[in-house]
C-alpha cells in the first residue's frame, strides 16, 4: 500500500511540476522570435491566397492572430484566424502553421497579411506584428473570361440506360479562367442550352441517357466570379446518344519543348479511360497534318500526362501532333505545336546575338525581258542547300524567283512555302522567315551584278545583314 502511495504521489508531484515549469515559461518575456518565414502566396489553381509561418517558440507567449487588409493600415485590418497558445504548444517548435484564404471579398485587389503576437496576461512583454507579406489578386476574376481555345467530346459505349461522356478543353489564357461548363442543346427533347457539368479541369466525363438524340455540346468558360464567356461564341461537337462508342476527344494543350537529346513532347492523358495509345506525328512547320508522318507512339499506362521524344526533332524546323487512340479508331489530330526557340539549341546562351548562315548560293540570270534569281546548293544549279541550327541543320530545296528588275538589290527569304525576294531589308524581318542571302541583279545582258549566300561564289556567307 506504501509502495503504491508512494507512485501516485510522485506522479502527482510532476504534473505539478510540469504545469509551474509551463507557468514560468508563460509568466516571462517573449522570446526574440516566436515566429519565422513568414509567406503568402497566390495559389493560381483555386485563387486563395496560402498563409504559412514556422513557430519558433511559445514562450510568453498567450497567441497568433492573422491579420488582413487591403491597405497596408494594421490598425483597420481584420482577423482571419488565432491560434492559442495550447494549440502551438502541442504543434511543437519549428511547426509550420498554414492558413488557406479563399474569401472572394479580395477577388481582383492587392491583400497584406500581418501576424500579431499577442503575450500572455502576466507576462511583461508587448504585442507586436509581423509583416506584411502580399498577395496581389488584381488580375484575378475580372470581368468575362476568354473563350475556350478548343474543345472536342466522345462517349463510351451505352451501358444501363446511359453513356460515359468523356471531353477535353484548351482553355483560354487569360488568367480570370476558373472552370469549364458544359451546355448541352437537343436532350431530352429540349432545344434550348441546358447546363450539364462543370469542372476545374480541362478533361473530365459525365453521363447522359441514352436517348439516342444527337446533341450539341458548347464548352463554355467560366471565370472565378461566376462570370461565364458567350455561349454564341462557345466551341461545339455533336455527339449521337446511342448505344455505340465514338473515338476519343482529339488531345489537347501538347507541347513541344527542345532538350539538348532531341525535343519532347508533352500531352495530359486523355479522359477518355479507353484510350489504349497515343500516335505522335511530325511535318515540316506550316506543312499542316495532312502531309505528316507517324513517328512513333506512346502506351497509355494510367498516368495523368505522357511524354514523347523526338530524337530527330533538332534537325528541321518541324511541327508535331497527337491522336488518341481507342478501340473504336483514332482520334482527330490535336492541334499543331512546335518549339518556340530561335535556334534549335539547347545550349544557346541568353541574349547572343544571332547570325544565321548557311550553304545557299543566290545569283541572277537575264530572263530577255526581266531576271530570274536562282537559289541553289554546293552541288550546282538545282541542288537542295543547308542551314546549319544548333544540334542539327534543315534541308531547302532549290528554287527560282521571276520576272524581277534588271540592276536591282534584293534580299531573299523562305516564307515557309515559297521564296521572296525583297527591296527593303525590314521587309525579311519577320519571325517565320529564313533567311536565305542578298543578290544585286544582273543588267540586261547578263552583265554586271553580285551573287549572294554561302556557296560556291562566296557572297556574304549566308549573315543577315544590312550591306
Amino acid at each position: 500500500m506504501r509502495a503504491g502511495w508512494g507512485n501516485r504521489n510522485q506522479n502527482r508531484i510532476a504534473q505539478d511540476l510540469q504545469t509551474r515549469v509551463g507557468q514560468l515559461d508563460r509568466q516571462g518575456r517573449l522570446a526574440t522570435r516566436t515566429v519565422t518565414n513568414l509567406k503568402a502566396v497566390l495559389d493560381t489553381q483555386t485563387n486563395s491566397a496560402q498563409i504559412s509561418f514556422t513557430l519558433v517558440s511559445t514562450i510568453g507567449l498567450d497567441s497568433i492572430v492573422l491579420l488582413r487588409n487591403t491597405t497596408r493600415d494594421p490598425g483597420a485590418a481584420k482577423a482571419l484566424q488565432s491560434w492559442p497558445y495550447q494549440s502551438l504548444g502541442a504543434m511543437g517548435t519549428s511547426a509550420v502553421v498554414t492558413f488557406s484564404d479563399a474569401d472572394p471579398s479580395i477577388i481582383g485587389k492587392v491583400a497584406y497579411y500581418w501576424l500579431q503576437i499577442v503575450p500572455a496576461a502576466s507576462s511583461q512583454s508587448q504585442a507586436y506584428l509581423v509583416g506584411p507579406q502580399s498577395v496581389n489578386q488584381s488580375y484575378v476574376g475580372r470581368g468575362t473570361p476568354s473563350e475556350v481555345l478548343d474543345f472536342d467530346a466522345g462517349h463510351a459505349a451505352g451501358s444501363g440506360g446511359f453513356v460515359l461522356v468523356s471531353v477535353d478543353v484548351n482553355p483560354p489564357g487569360d488568367r480570370s479562367f476558373s472552370s469549364v461548363k458544359i451546355y448541352v442543346t437537343g436532350y431530352l427533347g429540349n432545344a434550348g442550352a441546358v447546363a450539364i457539368a462543370q469542372q476545374s479541369s480541362t478533361g473530365f466525363t459525365f453521363l447522359l441517357q441514352q436517348t439516342g438524340e444527337t446533341v450539341t455540346l458548347y464548352a463554355v468558360a467560366v471565370s472565378i466570379t461566376g462570370t461565364e464567356a458567350s455561349l454564341a461564341g462557345a466551341p461545339t461537337k455533336a455527339l449521337t446518344l446511342n448505344g455505340t462508342a465514338t473515338v476519343a476527344p482529339k488531345p489537347m494543350q501538347v507541347t513541344a519543348t527542345e532538350l539538348s537529346t532531341g525535343v519532347q513532347i508533352g500531352f495530359p492523358a486523355s479522359p477518355d479511360a479507353t484510350v489504349t495509345k497515343y500516335l505522335v506525328y511530325r511535318n515540316t512547320r506550316g506543312g499542316g497534318f495532312g502531309g505528316a508522318t507517324q513517328i512513333g507512339f506512346v502506351n497509355a499506362s494510367g498516368a495523368s500526362s505522357y511524354t514523347y521524344l523526338d530524337t530527330a526533332g533538332l534537325g528541321g524546323s518541324y511541327e508535331w501532333y497527337v491522336v488518341a487512340q481507342n478501340p473504336t479508331g483514332n482520334s482527330a489530330n490535336s492541334s499543331a505545336t512546335s518549339t518556340t526557340a530561335f535556334a534549335t539549341s539547347a545550349d544557346l546562351p541568353p541574349n547572343v546575338p544571332l547570325n544565321t548562315t548557311n550553304q545557299a548560293t543566290v545569283d541572277s540570270i537575264d530572263a530577255g525581258s526581266d531576271v530570274t534569281v536562282r537559289i541553289y546548293g554546293t552541288g550546282g544549279v538545282g541542288s537542295s542547300w543547308t542551314r546549319p541550327a544548333g544540334f542539327g541543320s534543315q534541308t531547302y530545296n532549290a528554287g527560282s524567283i521571276l520576272h524581277l528588275a534588271y540592276s536591282t538589290t534584293y534580299w531573299i527569304v523562305w516564307t515557309g512555302s515559297a521564296y521572296q525576294a525583297y527591296t527593303s531589308f525590314i521587309s525579311v524581318l519577320p519571325d517565320g522567315y529564313v533567311w536565305v542571302g542578298k543578290v544585286t541583279t544582273v543588267a540586261a545582258g547578263n552583265v554586271g551584278g553580285t551573287a549572294g549566300g554561302g556557296g560556291s561564289t562566296g557572297g556574304t556567307g549566308g549573315r543577315m545583314m544590312l550591306n
